[in-house]
């Protein structure tokens, strides 16, 4: 059987997975809640250094919800 070529790969992957996965443009679509455990992996990589994007929305979007860890909630959900 003749190998497969990257974008062949690439293709036959998307056409698989169309509908069951989706790209989420998380600064364009916040949601309203976010689980997020910020753990070091491994020990060794800290989220700050292989999505440091995501901990940033984290920190000026979203307030931790108190006495919920890992729960963050978007700034405009907790006004009242």
């Amino acid at each position: 059987m003749p190998p497969i070529n990257s974008r062949e790969m690439e293709s036959q992957s998307s056409s698989q997975n169309q509908g069951v996965f989706r790209t989420l443009h998380l600064p364009k679509n916040l949601p309203p809640v976010i689980y997020f455990d910020n753990w070091t992996v491994w020990g060794l990589w800290k989220p700050e250094q292989f999505m440091a994007c995501v901990v940033q929305i984290l920190q000026t979007q979203y307030d931790l919800l108190p006495g919920i860890p890992n729960v963050y909630v978007r700034k405009d959900r907790l006004k009242q």
